[in-house]
């Protein structure tokens, strides 16, 4: 019984010795922890994070951060690269590029704050310089009636029927600025001109300031 209990000892205390000897490898996890932190903001709650390929195309299910700014993934294959882009309102996106061998338990990302002006977002409509809006007699007319605007050598035209511009101005000059010559002449109607009208890009954002311009056609005759 003495010599069991000894034997028994004897093996308890060996076996913790031989896992902590010194130079023994630890197991890499099977994951890895992303601490999503932004600048002078500190811990990103629900920050996105997208896997990307070797082309850089999102690949698989995107991640967000929890309450604390943390996100877990699993760790890259051998020889296999961990691409993620991060993004958060507010902040400027950024790319993760990870080699497995280099990759820690927990890995840290600061994204910069990103300081986005009007001027700096664009839409993806398009404008035109100059909006020509019909009034009077010719707007019960058939008569067609062109448009004609000038600035320099470049020249944009319209045709179009009167009647049928009631509630719609005809737009030209698209997303050009410039100081133009606009006429206007239908039959039966004396001409209409008007010159120097300039039209500038907006200090604001990507496109020219649009002038609407009303032209009042007088007929050539009184009307009954």
């Amino acid at each position: 019984m003495i010599l069991f209990w000894l034997a028994a000892t004897a093996l308890a205390t060996a076996t913790p010795a031989t896992a902590q000897s010194p130079g023994a490898p630890t197991p890499p996890p099977d994951s890895i922890v992303l601490a999503i932190t932004g600048e002078v903001h500190g811990p990103l709650r629900y920050a996105h994070l997208q896997p990307l390929d070797a082309r850089r195309r999102a690949v698989g299910a995107a991640m967000r951060t929890d309450a604390t700014g943390h996100a877990r993934t699993a760790r890259p294959a051998p020889g296999t690269r961990l691409r993620l882009v991060v993004r958060s309102i507010g902040f400027v996106t950024d790319t993760v590029d990870l080699a497995a061998a280099a990759v820690r338990d927990t890995v840290r990302v600061t994204l910069a704050r990103s300081v986005v002006r009007l001027r700096d977002v664009c839409t993806m409509d398009v404008r035109p310089a100059l909006l020509v809006r019909l009034a009077g007699p010719v707007l019960h007319d058939t008569v067609p009636v062109r448009i004609v605007v000038r600035d320099g050598a470049y020249v944009d035209t319209a045709t179009v029927d009167g009647a049928r511009q009631r509630d719609e101005p005809v737009g030209l000059a698209d997303e050009r600025a410039g100081r133009y010559r606009i006429a206007v002449a239908a039959s039966g109607y004396s001409r209409w001109e008007r010159r120097d009208v300039r039209v500038l890009h907006q200090p604001v954002d990507c496109h020219v300031g649009t002038r609407e311009i009303t032209v009042t056609l007088v007929p050539l005759r009184p009307q009954r």
